[in-house]
């Protein structure tokens, strides 16, 4: 199927009760569009022409809003719009634009300018969309110890973390501090969240192992304040950033 197509049809033989028409492709050219006309019988005798149906295999694009009476201007314009959207691959992020009610040239244009972003699958075949946005942003600056200290004050859970410290501590010789709370802290009586403060404070980011940057950073967390600043949406199983 075409970007865009119409059934043009004879106006004076449909009032007649004789459906005369043909599919035409748009964009059309004039010669085109005459030798179409000729061949409904557009002449002399019947003049006029209207549209009785429209097609397109352009995601979210609903050729049904279009008239019986659109312009061929107008049409072409549309269908030239369409074919950059297909050439281009932009199918999704316009259907994305379309379904969040973005009108079909803004969406366009916006998913040509790069300003509808689809995330990869990794994070698509995440259920939890707020989830999936903390992960792609986290991986987007190369993970959690590139995030800015204030970020990661926010969404890090330094007494989990530092609890599961204390817990995993253990003596390798009777010199040792007989304590997680004074091996990182000197101060047997440390919280866990003074442990886990100081665990990072002495090994610096880099040196947590990932795992405990994975299990004990707020992902969900983090993309539900990033969610309400930005425009994100699902569509077709896939999420997509609008950026306003």
């Amino acid at each position: 199927m075409s970007a865009l197509k119409g059934f043009i049809t004879n106006l004076g033989l449909y009032n007649e009760g004789e459906l005369v028409g043909e599919w035409i492709d748009f964009p059309i050219s004039d010669e085109e569009l005459k030798k179409v006309k000729e061949k409904i019988g557009i002449d002399e005798n019947y003049e006029e022409w209207f549209f009785t149906d429209y097609e397109s295999d352009i995601d979210g694009f609903d050729a049904g809003v279009l008239g019986e009476y659109e312009s061929i201007e107008h049409l072409n314009e549309i269908g030239e719009a369409l074919e950059t959207v297909q050439e281009e691959g932009l199918e999704e992020a316009v259907g994305a634009a379309l379904s969040e009610g973005y009108d079909f040239m803004e969406a366009i244009q916006k998913a040509s300018d790069g300003e509808i972003i689809m995330f990869d699958d990794i994070y698509n075949d995440m259920s939890n969309m707020e989830e999936a946005i903390g992960y792609y942003f986290v991986d987007a600056v190369g993970g959690v110890e590139e995030l800015d200290d204030d970020t990661r004050e926010m969404y890090f859970d330094y007494d989990s973390y530092g609890r599961d410290v204390r817990l995993e501590y253990y003596q390798e010789d009777e010199e040792m501090p007989e304590t997680a709370g004074e091996y990182w802290c000197g101060d047997e009586n440390a919280t866990d969240e003074e442990i886990g403060y100081a665990v990072v404070e002495e090994l610096g980011w880099d040196g947590v192992p990932d795992e405990y940057k994975e299990n004990y950073f707020d992902y969900e967390g983090y993309g539900l304040a990033i969610e309400t600043s930005g425009h994100f949406c699902r569509h077709n199983g896939k999420i997509f950033e609008i950026i306003n």
